[in-house]
């Protein structure tokens, strides 16, 4: 049976010269917003919660969507706390009012929360969201941006262990260099549920709130070999020798296979150049 997933959409319209933020023209990301909900409502079917922090309504140009019950828009003031504290922070006072607001998970009993932020496109999200193991309880899916952080643009949850964030909300200080993504990898050193690396990598479309920097693909192979050396050390870290070994070997092999490929391709290509 296929389990329910509810799409989470963060969003701040008007950053108000948020901290480590190097986007901040409001027209240039409300556009950027209103790309990524057209994507997700033209080519998935799942059902978007859209939760904006920066008081900020996008509701009227989506009234065809809200009344077939395709998609909910929550907005509130939530951009007025010290800006030192980075929009990290934000991004985890977003995610804390979509759960305790939204009719739509509140309704839908039993779901995955697929978080992603809301002003980029994941270009194969069905493909992500549609592997069986996701019809299981739960998993969490997210990708390890080294041994103590994980990716927070997009992660894959049940709902019980999104709340964790509750508890630790006060913890996150980008200016003291304790980030989201180092809060949410402390969250899953604790979770009894079973953790696992993003198959296939997410294709992500848009542009770096932080850097500005446009994406091209986040998390290539390379990088996908590397998930299971940081889920190797989760594992070891949680107390779970033989998880940890197993993901340690299928890295050892994944490593060796693709440099082995690469290698091949060089050659072809030198050999073709010749």
């Amino acid at each position: 049976m296929r389990k329910p997933k509810v799409l989470l959409l963060t969003a701040t319209i008007n950053p108000r010269g948020m901290s480590f933020t190097a986007l901040q023209d409001s027209k240039i990301r409300e556009n950027q917003y209103r790309s990524a909900l057209d994507f997700y409502l033209n080519k998935t079917d799942y059902r978007i919660v859209f939760c904006e922090n920066s008081g900020t309504d996008l509701s009227s140009g989506y009234r065809k969507y809200i009344a077939e019950g395709r998609i909910e828009f929550l907005t509130f003031n939530g951009n007025d706390y010290d800006k030192k504290l980075g929009k990290g922070y934000g991004e985890a006072k977003i995610i804390l009012y979509a759960i305790s607001n939204s009719v739509f998970i509140k309704n839908i009993k039993d779901c995955y929360i697929v978080k992603i932020t809301g002003r980029v496109i994941v270009r194969n999200i069905c493909d992500i969201l549609n592997r069986r193991i996701l019809n299981l309880n739960n998993i969490i899916m997210c990708d390890f941006m080294g041994d103590s952080s994980i990716y927070t643009m997009i992660f894959v949850s049940p709902l019980k262990w999104i709340r964790n964030v509750n508890y630790h909300l006060n913890e996150i200080n980008d200016t003291k260099g304790v980030t989201f993504e180092q809060i949410m990898y402390k969250i899953l050193l604790n979770t009894d549920c079973i953790v696992l690396p993003f198959s296939p990598s997410p294709i992500i479309r848009g542009v770096n709130g932080s850097s500005g920097l446009r994406y091209e693909q986040i998390l290539p192979s390379d990088i996908y070999s590397k998930n299971f050396l940081y889920l190797s050390l989760l594992y070891k870290k949680k107390g779970f020798p033989i998880i940890a070994l197993f993901a340690q070997w299928y890295y050892l092999c994944y490593t060796k296979y693709y440099v082995r490929l690469k290698q091949i391709i060089s050659r072809i290509g030198t050999y073709i150049l010749k």
